[in-house]
């Protein structure tokens, strides 16, 4: 699945699209230049439990790392999947 990323003024989204419609979006805002607050992880109902919503986190925490920014995760989804130490270096 390709995980594709849009980004316009202050609102960021990563998504994967399949047949025109999007089966799974991560939702963020930037807080200035170097703080994103991921707002809402969403997958289509019928894929839940593949780690799709996982993928989606990942993608954001590498494009972090790229960017040189921190991550802020207010959603719950995003929260439990940061826990781990993979991520210590990118949380706020």
């Amino acid at each position: 699945m390709n995980i594709q990323h849009k980004l316009s003024g202050n609102d960021g989204l990563f998504f994967i699209k399949e047949e025109n419609s999007v089966i799974a979006e991560l939702i963020y805002s930037m807080e200035g230049d170097k703080l994103m607050l991921i707002k809402h992880v969403e997958v289509n109902p019928e894929l839940r439990g593949q780690g799709i919503g996982n993928s989606m986190v990942k993608e954001a925490a590498r494009h972090a790392r790229e960017k040189g920014i921190k991550i802020r995760p207010l959603c719950y989804f995003a929260k439990v999947s940061m826990r781990g130490d993979e991520y210590k270096d990118v949380l706020a």
